[in-house]
C-alpha cells in the first residue's frame, strides 16, 4: 500500500482509538484488519443512528 493511504489510515484509526499505535507500511494484514474494522464501524453507527431517527420520529409523532 501507498505511504499516503497507510498514513491517512492511521491518522483515522488514532482518530476513533486515540491509543492506538500506527500500523507499519509493509504491515498489509494488520492495515486490511482496521479498514474492515473502521466500515464495520461505520455500518454500526449508520444502523444505530436509524434506529434513533425513527424512535425521535415516533416521539415527535412524525
Amino acid at each position: 500500500m501507498s505511504k499516503k493511504i497507510i498514513d491517512t489510515l492511521n491518522k483515522v484509526w488514532k482518530d476513533a482509538y486515540p491509543d492506538a499505535t500506527d500500523a507499519d507500511y509493509d504491515d498489509n494484514f494488520r492495515c486490511c484488519a482496521r479498514i474492515k474494522s473502521l466500515a464495520d464501524d461505520r455500518k454500526c453507527w449508520l444502523s444505530n443512528a436509524k434506529v434513533l431517527q425513527k424512535q425521535l420520529n415516533k416521539l415527535e409523532n412524525k
